[in-house]
């Protein structure tokens, strides 16, 4: 079937084949999966198929399934396997074992994932505007060491932006600032923020802080046992199998806030030579109507799927409403 590829589907203790076009789209997909369990809720289903090391394994719109289909392809796999799962499934990834119609599943294989021609193209687009500079850097820097789509195994456990998102509603208040004074503002949390922990760690009778003080003292019950040896004043040796060092810092916590952050002198009157080529010049494009975009850009893991636009007839990520192409008079 060299037009269509078969999806070896797997809930829980039921499996199922389907055989599907290059040309279908996920909408098709979920169609003939909501035909063979009537119990499935489309909105609600979650697609992986098993390929070990493969940047993206979920199946969530079209352009997901584009890429399986390119993968396929450019292996010249028949089939693959693919795990469904719905909000009402207890099966979890890590107690499904997926297993291929063709005699051993992608990840068992150890097959990688797709290289797009357009990686090789920049690449080489690259290496021609960099000239022999970037020629020799690259000459003994394997590709896999600075390639996503190279990397032989999952790159990160887990991509998580709660340390981002934290700090944009800290200073929610003040991120419409220029920058200079944003840059001030900032400081200016950090010192009140370092003043009060400064303040409350003056209050301890321990030597750490109190939550680190408690998980030491279980820490010390379960460690009765050891064979502890003193190397040094700083470093001690524990005897067993295997052996471990451990190099206690003559540092406190308090210290990290004994420190100040010194103000930026010139921020609200910064120096200005007229006759300086470092001058800032407007832009040279005019300033698009309506009020400028205060809503963040999700990442790429996040982005919505692409519809049609009613008002300038593409599909794109975007609706009528908040359409900006320029339509044609």
């Amino acid at each position: 079937m060299e037009g269509s590829v078969i999806l070896m589907c797997k809930r829980g203790e039921l499996s199922a084949g389907f055989v599907l076009s290059r040309r279908a789209t996920f909408q098709d997909l979920v169609e003939k999966l909501c035909r063979k369990w009537s119990d499935l809720k489309g909105g609600a289903l979650l697609l992986l198929y098993s390929l070990e090391g493969h940047a993206k394994c979920m199946l969530s719109c079209d352009d997901d399934l584009e890429a399986l289909f390119a993968l396929t392809l450019s292996r010249r796999i028949d089939a693959i396997d693919v795990i469904l799962m719905d909000s009402g499934s207890s099966s979890t990834c890590s107690t499904v074992d997926p297993c291929s119609s063709d005699g051993g599943s992608i990840a068992s294989r150890g097959e990688l994932p797709v290289v797009d021609d357009l990686f090789n193209e920049l690449l080489a687009e690259l290496v021609r505007e960099g000239g022999d500079k970037m020629r020799d850097f690259l000459s003994d820097l394997d590709v896999k060491h600075w390639a996503h789509a190279h990397f032989p195994r999952h790159r990160y456990s887990e991509l998580s932006s709660n340390l981002a998102e934290c700090f944009n509603r800290w200073i929610k208040d003040e991120r419409c600032l220029p920058v200079t004074q944003l840059v001030d503002a900032i400081r200016m949390k950090l010192m009140e923020q370092m003043s009060r922990r400064k303040e409350e760690s003056l209050r301890w009778k321990t030597t750490v802080c109190p939550t680190w003080d408690k998980r030491l003292a279980g820490l010390f019950q379960f460690s009765r046992t050891w064979v502890v040896r003193k190397s040094s004043d700083d470093v001690y040796d524990v005897r067993g199998n295997p052996s471990n060092t451990v190099n206690i810092c003559q540092r406190s916590f308090r210290e990290a806030y004994s420190k100040s952050i010194e103000p930026i002198p010139t921020v609200y009157k910064p120096d200005f030579v007229a006759d300086s080529d470092d001058v800032i010049l407007p832009p040279l494009q005019r300033r698009p109507a309506g009020r400028p975009r205060t809503e963040r850009v999700l990442p790429i893991w996040k982005t919505t799927r692409k519809r049609l636009c009613s008002r300038c007839g593409t599909v794109a990520r975007h609706n009528k409403r908040t359409c900006k192409e320029p339509l044609l008079s």
